[in-house]
C-alpha cells in the first residue's frame, strides 16, 4: 500500500518514507531458531511536509509508534527507505547511517513520550533533563548559556524556572509532560514526533497540553507527527491524516475530507466508535466489525483488512491493494471504496 502524496500541503517535503518495513524477528523452539516475523510496518510510503501537523490513527498493535521510532532511529527499519531533507539542504537516507553518524539529524527530530512518568529519569533534576540534549549536540554551549536556555524553555512550556531544581516525583502529569515537551525543544529541532502524548493525563489536562504542542507548532513551525488511537484528538489537530491497519495505511488525505467523507471501510468503522457526549442525539449509522484483528505474525493474503470487511471481495485475498487518489491529496487502498456507501444505503 503506497502513498505518493503528490500534491503539497502546507511546505516543501521534510520527510519521505517509501516502501518503510520494520519486521520483528520471532525465534523458538530448542536451537532458538528463527520461525516467524512480526510485521509492525509492513510497506509505508508516504510524504511529511514541512511545517504540517500530520496525524497517525488505529488502533493498538497497528504499528503507529514502531512508524515514529522508525523515523527517529530508535529501531532499525528492516528494509524500505527514510529520506529526510536536513536545515542545510542536505537530502539524506537516514537507515543507510550508522548511530554515530545519525547524532547530527537527531537534533532536527525528536520525540515527545506516551508515558511522563516513564520518560523522564527519576534521578535527576529538571534542569539535568532539559540540559542533557544540549550538552550532547550543542557543546559549543557554556554551562551558563546551558541554564539560560534551560530556563527559557521551561517558561516557554508553562513553568516556572524556579522549578528547574525540582525533581521529576515533584510534579503532576501534565507537568512532567511539559518538561518532555521541553527537554524535545531544547535542540531546536524541525520535526517533534509526538507519541500519544496525552493517553496517560487526565481529560481536563490533555486539553491544556494539545494547545502547547499546537501553539509551539504555529510560532516555531514545527512538523508535528502526531500517533494517536483518540479520533478526536487527532481531528482536533491535524492537518492531514494518516489511517494505519495492521502496518499498513488505508486511507491519507487533508484532516476535513477524511472526516467528513471517510472511504475505507475501516476508516469508517473508526470514526463511527466515537461515542457522542449528547444522550439524545439518534445514533446512525454504527459499524460493528466482526472478527478479531488478525497476528502481524500471520496477516492474511491479500489486504490485511479483508478478514473483517463487509465489502470484501475475491479480489481481495489475491492482491495488496494499492493507494488509489479519489480526490485532490486524498487517498484510499480499497479499490472497492464506492461500493460501501451502496451498501449502507441498502441496510437504512
Amino acid at each position: 500500500m503506497t502513498d505518493t502524496d503528490a500534491v503539497t500541503t502546507t511546505g516543501p517535503p521534510i520527510i519521505e518514507l517509501k516502501d518503510l518495513k520494520v519486521w520483528f524477528p520471532v525465534h523458538g523452539g530448542v536451537f532458538a531458531r528463527h520461525v516467524a516475523d512480526v510485521k509492525a510496518v509492513d510497506g509505508i510510503s508516504l510524504t511529511i511536509h514541512a511545517a504540517e501537523t500530520l496525524g497517525v490513527v488505529g488502533e493498538s498493535g497497528c504499528g503507529k509508534s514502531t512508524l515514529g521510532k522508525a523515523v527517529m532511529g530508535l529501531v532499525p527499519a528492516t528494509s524500505g527507505s527514510i529520506r529526510f531533507h536536513s536545515v542545510s539542504g542536505e537530502s539524506v537516507e537516514l537507515t543507510q547511517l550508522s548511530r554515530r553518524e545519525y547524532r547530527p539529524y537527531r537534533s532536527e527530530i525528536q520525540m515527545v513520550y506516551q508515558d511522563p512518568y516513564a520518560s523522564l529519569n527519576p534521578r535527576l533534576s529538571v534542569e539535568e533533563i532539559v540540559d542533557e540534549p544540549l550538552r550532547v549536540h550543542h557543546r559549543a554551549m557554556n554551562r551558563e548559556q546551558r541554564r539560560i536556555r534551560v530556563e527559557e524553555l521551561l517558561e516557554r512550556v508553562g513553568l516556572r524556572k524556579e522549578q528547574a531544581e525540582r525533581y521529576p516525583h515533584e510534579f503532576s502529569g501534565g507537568q512532567r509532560q511539559r518538561i518532555g515537551i521541553a527537554r524535545a525543544l531544547a535542540t531546536r529541532p524541525r520535526v517533534i514526533i509526538a507519541d500519544e502524548p496525552v493517553s496517560a493525563l487526565d481529560v481536563s489536562i490533555q486539553a491544556q497540553v494539545i494547545n502547547l504542542m499546537q501553539e509551539l507548532q504555529k510560532d516555531l513551525g514545527l512538523t508535528l507527527i502526531f500517533i494517536a488511537h483518540d479520533i478526536s484528538v487527532v481531528q482536533h489537530v491535524s492537518d492531514r491524516v494518516a489511517v494505519m491497519y495492521l502496518g499498513n495505511l488505508v486511507e491519507v488525505g487533508d484532516s476535513k475530507q477524511v472526516f467528513s467523507q471517510p472511504s475505507h471501510p475501516y476508516t469508517r468503522a473508526l470514526l463511527s466508535s466515537v461515542p457522542r457526549p449528547d444522550p439524545e442525539l439518534k445514533r446512525e449509522g454504527r459499524i460493528v466489525l466482526e472478527g478479531d484483528v488478525p497476528s502481524p505474525m500471520d496477516k492474511p493474503s491479500g489486504c490485511g483488512f479483508r478478514t473483517r470487511c463487509p465489502i470484501a471481495q475475491e479480489d481481495c485475498a489475491i492482491e495488496d491493494p494499492a493507494m488509489e487518489q479519489i480526490n485532490e491529496g486524498h487517498r484510499v487502498a480499497c479499490p472497492h471504496w464506492d461500493r460501501y456507501q451502496q451498501l449502507l444505503d441498502q441496510r437504512q
